[in-house]
């Protein structure tokens, strides 16, 4: 298999994980909603969530951006509910990076 194709499958499997949480984090909400009970969410990552890039001689560390945030009816933002630590704190050498997560950013 390409190294696009080995992307490819990541992202993948990134996506699936996230609608995976997205589901249970819907549900948690009317759940809680309903019973006044705490939402907890647990991500871990896997063997794949990581991997480096070698660009000319320097080699970097990529990992994937997540966000959750919750909406109401109308799709109107309310709140986030969890973002990596490099989109939250624009660690890109103080740089921000609207396109890591284009959807969270523009809520």
């Amino acid at each position: 298999m390409t190294k696009k194709g080995i992307q490819v499958m990541r992202n993948k499997n990134l996506l699936s994980l996230l609608v995976v949480v997205l589901i249970i984090v819907i549900h948690c909400i009317g759940v809680s909603a309903n019973n006044h009970r705490k939402i907890v969410i647990n991500i871990k990552a896997g063997d794949n969530y990581s991997h480096q890039h070698k660009i000319g001689l320097i080699k970097i560390h990529i990992t994937p951006q997540m966000a959750i945030w919750l909406e109401d009816e109308t799709g109107k933002y309310v709140d986030t509910i969890f973002v990596t630590e490099k989109s939250a704190k624009s660690s890109w050498g103080n740089v921000r990076r609207p396109e890591a997560l284009p959807i969270w950013s523009h809520k």
